[in-house]
């Protein structure tokens, strides 16, 4: 039998390395999702609802407290807790279709969604708030429940990280709470900015969830962006770049009716294969940066028009006269979109689960087709280098 100390240690081997603590830091994030839908309710209570929205007003102008005001916090404490408890309960024994992952995007719409309301009637803000309450805290029981169940395969700290953002998330809205109170002495100011805040919150928690695990999603993207790039500049922009002279006359020593065949189609093909056969032996960047040079090729479109593009129609200035400068990005381009595309489909089916590696390719292909779709845009390059006309 495996003793607890060797079980800890065992565990603590098998611990995947969490660069610069990101994933603990996002699980954090989540923790403190959990709580800042209560913590901004009960922080801003006494100010927002109970003496302000739930009071009455009568014909001197002169406000009254009214059932709601004075009862707000038991409603609120019974409409929150119950709901989150009942849904917290029903995550563990009913089997509701979908994965955890799943539920905590919906949950976490839910309450982004609930964010937001203007009733001036009295007892129908009361009520409405009080049914946003119970929704709120119903999908707030959902989500914690569905994150720990989540956390519940990392290593131990990570389930801490839940309980460390919980208790941050406590301490921050205190201290929104002590700047709203010195900077502003409008309820209203700092309602919204204590709701703001809450909302951002709930938002920077979606987007850390859906960005999480989907490492595959970047690859996509990458291919997307690769063929969407490349296809942006091949071949409406390179067919349309000429040998630039003063005189206007050519001189080149490839024949003007095979510079565009030579430096646009043949260049391309041949240096887009070298770069899908150079990929077979070297594969860098890793996936993690793949993304980085991919998004820095989005400079060769600018590049490519600050040469000598469309020269009948551009009231730009030709920045780049240079015909080997030209040649450079050509190639630059060319080999990239075979090197980078290859590498992004390569990765993507090793970053999940081999019973989901088709499944991976799958979506690989479709952002190459999607990346294609730069038709959409092209035939309107010419509006760029006219723009200062």
């Amino acid at each position: 039998m495996i003793s607890e100390k060797e079980g800890m240690l065992k565990e603590k081997e098998k611990e995947p390395k969490d660069n610069y603590n990101i994933v603990y830091l996002i699980i954090m994030l989540h923790g403190i999702g959990i709580l800042i839908p209560w913590n901004t309710f009960i922080t801003i209570a006494p100010s927002y609802f109970v003496g302000y929205k739930l009071l009455i007003t009568d014909s001197d102008g002169v406000k009254h407290e009214t059932k709601y005001s004075l009862n707000f916090f038991s409603y609120i404490g019974v409409c929150s807790q119950l709901p989150n408890l009942l849904l917290s309960f029903l995550n563990i024994f009913v089997q509701i279709k979908g994965g955890l992952q799943r539920r905590i995007i919906v949950s976490l719409i839910v309450i982004g969604t609930l964010y937001y309301k203007n009733i001036l009637v009295v007892a129908a803000f009361f009520f409405i708030t009080i049914f946003t309450v119970v929704l709120l805290n119903a999908a707030t029981g959902m989500y914690q429940n569905s994150l720990y169940g989540i956390v519940a395969s990392f290593p131990p700290r990570f389930t801490n990280a839940i309980v460390l953002g919980n208790n941050v998330c406590g301490l921050f809205i205190s201290i929104v709470n002590i700047i709203t109170l010195v900077v502003s002495n409008s309820i209203q100011s700092a309602a919204v900015a204590y709701f703001n805040i809450a909302l951002f919150t709930i938002i920077a928690c979606f987007i850390s969830f859906i960005t999480l695990p989907k490492f595959i999603w970047m690859q996509c993207f990458n291919v997307f962006l690769v063929f969407f790039v490349t296809l942006i500049i091949f071949p409406a922009i390179m067919a349309d770049i000429r040998l630039w002279r003063n005189d206007g006359v050519y001189d080149f020593f490839i024949p003007e009716f095979l510079f565009t065949p030579l430096t646009t189609f043949l260049l391309f093909n041949v240096l887009a294969s070298t770069g899908s056969a150079f990929a077979n032996f070297v594969q860098w960047p890793s996936p993690r940066y793949l993304v980085i040079p991919v998004v820095l090729r989005l400079l060769l479109v600018p590049a490519m028009m600050f040469c000598n593009y469309r020269p009948n129609l551009r009231t730009w200035p030709v920045l780049i006269t240079n015909e080997y400068i030209y040649f450079v990005l050509g190639l630059v381009m060319s080999f990239t979109c075979g090197y980078f595309s290859s590498l992004a489909m390569m990765y993507a089916p090793r970053l999940v689960e081999k019973s989901k590696a088709s499944i991976a390719g799958m979506m690989s292909a479709f952002f190459l087709v999607f990346g294609m779709l730069r038709q959409i845009i092209s035939f309107r390059y010419e509006k760029f280098i006219i723009f200062f006309d």
